[in-house]
């Protein structure tokens, strides 16, 4: 097809237009050799507007009226292909919305915001700072998970890496910057490293002893997460107000809780 279309030399550039397919031209211009399909149309401002639908070289005719018919279809319904592709392009960078909206909404809500921001800034920001929130890919985040234990770490840290950047990806989806979150379906190690360890009766009863003797605020906290199964966040910012003395019953409140409900002990 692009046999034969030159630009003549005193014009910048011309435009071949196709006879079948209303819109399509070839754009060929005096100082370039690349050769591109282009569909013209009316946007939703009245205004002429000009999209590219691929290159000559790697397009057939056939394929490019294929594609104007197709995007010509969903201008008649009221989209803009330009407009759309401007709003991608738009979408803010990892960096830009963490500190821009994640970090704020995270200070307000988790209570260990300082955590995640350090691992964002050692971890998440230099892999992928500088990228598209609607770029990074599910094969991209498990190839981390990878590299991580390859340094070294443990399989719950590295999982907690991607868990953050996952739970960043949630919120510009509920935000409506992104329409879907990528990483949802991302495989975790989820190695459960946690080991259990249970009193048996001597033992717990050797603990209680101690725990009465020692006159520490460190032993009555330890007595008090015994009796309850309290937090330790909970019983550290307890207040005297919240205990009903009549009922022997801790009311805990919400702003202390880590479910963020009160809950009666």
């Amino acid at each position: 097809i692009s046999k034969g279309l030159h630009c003549p030399p005193d014009r910048r550039g011309i435009e071949y237009v196709d006879a079948a397919q209303p819109g399509l031209y070839i754009l060929c211009r005096r100082d370039s050799d690349i050769q591109s399909y282009f569909l013209r149309y009316t946007n939703r401002l009245g205004k002429t507007a000009h999209l590219l639908l691929g290159r000559v070289a790697e397009m057939t005719l056939k394929e490019a009226r294929y594609r104007a018919k197709e995007e010509r279809a969903k201008i008649r319904e009221g989209a803009d292909p330009r407009a759309d592709i401007k709003a991608i392009n738009d979408r803010p960078t990892l960096t830009e919305f963490y500190f821009s909206t994640y970090l704020p909404r995270i200070k307000l809500r988790n209570r260990s915001w300082k955590s995640a921001d350090l691992i964002f800034k050692k971890r998440l920001q230099p892999k992928w700072g500088d990228r598209r929130l609607d770029t990074i890919t599910k094969a991209e985040a498990e190839s981390y998970l990878s590299e991580l234990l390859s340094e070294g770490n443990a399989p719950a840290t590295a999982d907690h890496v991607i868990k953050i950047l996952r739970n960043i990806l949630s919120v510009a989806v509920s935000y409506e910057i992104i329409d879907r979150n990528r990483l949802s379906g991302v495989a975790l190690i989820l190695q459960d490293n946690k080991v259990q360890r249970l009193l048996t009766e001597d033992e717990l009863q050797r603990l209680i002893r101690v725990l009465n003797e020692d006159e520490t605020v460190a032993s009555d906290v330890a007595m008090l997460a015994l009796l309850t199964g309290a937090r330790m966040g909970e019983l550290l910012n307890a207040q005297w107000e919240q205990i009903d003395r009549e009922s022997n019953v801790w009311r805990i409140p919400a702003s202390i809780s880590k479910s963020k409900r009160s809950r009666p002990v």
